[in-house]
């Protein structure tokens, strides 16, 4: 969501239930997947905004200025995640 409102394409909020439905579906499967999502997520923005960089300066060299890449250091944001206990299986509430 926040790339696509630094490269001009914005989000529909219209799924917001179903996506968070499927992050409370994945996490009750595995409370680590939200790390993996963060990593994933991080990599696929530092690729878009590379690319739209390299886009901008073919048409407006001075705009690139305005858009920051992992080249200039991308702003990160870091947030402490605790260790969860991985239950085990059968525990939790059943379906």
């Amino acid at each position: 969501m926040m790339t696509g409102e630094r490269v001009g394409v914005g989000h529909d909020p219209a799924r917001g239930a179903a996506y968070v439905e499927g992050w409370i579906q994945a996490l009750e499967e595995d409370p680590r997947e939200i790390r993996r999502a963060a990593a994933d997520a991080q990599k696929i923005s530092d690729f878009v905004l590379v690319r739209h960089r390299e886009r901008l300066a073919t048409r407006d060299p001075v705009a690139v200025a305005a858009v920051r890449t992992p080249a200039q250091g991308p702003q990160r944001i870091v947030v402490p995640v605790p260790k969860l206990p991985v239950p085990e299986r059968g525990a939790g509430p059943s379906r």
